[in-house]
């Protein structure tokens, strides 16, 4: 099957939903899946993308089990700022959208959330490859 992953953090990134999500693409590889995950770039152990990421808006990369496609997370400094995250979220998940919308067909969607303009994002996705959502 041909499953398209919307997540916020994948692995290296340490933040608890990329480690669940890492692991949900390992267990689907096993079962001969393939899989799109679009994620955005290492950022959450500084609240910063990591060095070895920075410098690029999207980066792409070809896995045995299909392919991972990282957007910048639009990460605010100031992790108080409810403004700015909201506006980085939004940002990411419209970014996210478009990758989504311009990839190859899925027959689903996994849109993992919290955040949950997430699941829009899924929405317009699943909508685009007129295939049904999952939302986590």
């Amino acid at each position: 099957m041909k499953i398209t992953i919307i997540c916020p953090h994948f692995a290296p990134d340490t933040a608890p939903t990329g480690e669940v999500i890492t692991q949900i693409v390992r267990e689907l590889e096993q079962l001969g899946h393939q899989i799109h995950v679009i994620t955005s770039l290492p950022w959450y152990r500084n609240h910063t993308v990591e060095p070895e990421w920075t410098g690029r808006l999207i980066s792409s990369e070809k896995t045995k089990w299909g392919k991972i496609t990282r957007i910048h997370p639009f990460a605010s400094k100031n992790r108080t700022n409810l403004l700015a995250r909201a506006i980085a979220f939004s940002a990411f998940s419209c970014a996210a959208s478009l990758v989504a919308v311009f990839s190859r067909r899925s027959q689903v969607v996994l849109a993992m959330s919290p955040p949950l303009t997430l699941a829009l994002t899924g929405w317009v996705a699943a909508k685009r490859h007129k295939a049904p959502l999952v939302l986590n």
